[in-house]
């Protein structure tokens, strides 16, 4: 689910005043929706999370930002129990309530976020970027949800604000409590021609095991 409004602290504004964004995200817990257990929750916030503009601070040495690693995490050998966590090792016969939960601001707590009023806010447009290169083959080896999140991160962590000279940021902000990987669906071209001997992509989240 993505909210597109202003917002301060732990609040969004809405028509009729605020609303807490753990009240949004309570209702989707797997004690209220037994048929979200275990499956992925995503929730993107564009808002201000905040009045502060984020500071920006000097590198005490350059550094290479890669945006992407050779390491791909869908070769790895999972487990077929979904409640199997293999970076504990240990059989999960049940889940937290609160798992697999993805919760993505576009400014930390306290901060407030930028937004251009032709091109739209640099948060926003920096996902659809990323999300575009990712239906495009453009990032290697198809990360999982919270790496291109982290590099939706990375990207908007690099710009400068509206005045170089100030030397402010922002930082978007997400917390996981994903407890395996997610990947989103492979987009079929609807240009290229179909063989009919290979099936059809599935449109449904792929899951790894950690």
């Amino acid at each position: 689910m993505i909210f597109l409004s202003h917002g301060d602290d732990d609040n969004i504004n809405v028509t009729d005043g605020e609303y807490p964004r753990r009240k949004i995200m309570e209702k989707f817990r797997g004690n209220n929706v037994s048929s979200l257990v275990g499956k992925p929750k995503v929730f993107i916030f564009q808002t201000c999370n905040g009045s502060k503009p984020e500071i920006a601070v000097d590198l005490k040495k350059q550094e290479t930002i890669i945006e992407d690693s050779d390491a791909d995490p869908s070769n790895s050998e999972g487990v077929d129990s979904d409640r199997f966590c293999l970076a504990e090792g240990v059989n999960m016969p049940t889940l937290p309530a609160g798992a697999e939960f993805l919760v993505c601001n576009a400014a930390n707590k306290g901060f407030f976020s930028y937004r251009n009023v032709k091109e739209g806010t640099r948060f926003i447009q920096t996902l659809v970027k990323v999300m575009t290169d990712y239906y495009n083959d453009k990032l290697q080896n198809k990360p999982d949800i919270v790496r291109l999140f982290t590099l939706v991160s990375c990207r908007v962590a690099a710009m400068d604000g509206p005045d170089p000279a100030s030397k402010v940021k922002q930082m978007p902000a997400f917390t996981s409590t994903f407890t395996k990987l997610f990947y989103l669906p492979s987009c079929e071209n609807p240009h290229e021609k179909k063989n009919p001997m290979i099936e059809p992509k599935s449109a449904v989240y792929a899951e790894q095991n950690i």
